[in-house]
């Protein structure tokens, strides 16, 4: 298993802070491969649907 690296991690906890601000939500963390290639809130999931 792969260890995350700080900056991974400072990412996450971003990203759940600002759900945990808002008062609701999801954080998704994507990861294919063994990478994180996406982290992505109820909130930038919204916006993008909005844009189709």
């Amino acid at each position: 298993m792969k260890e995350l690296t700080e900056k991974e991690i400072a990412k996450i906890i971003t990203k759940i802070q600002s759900v945990k601000e808002s008062g609701f939500g999801e954080v998704k963390v994507c990861i294919r491969n063994g990478v994180i290639f996406r982290i992505c809130t109820t909130e930038d999931e919204l916006i993008e649907t909005s844009k189709n």
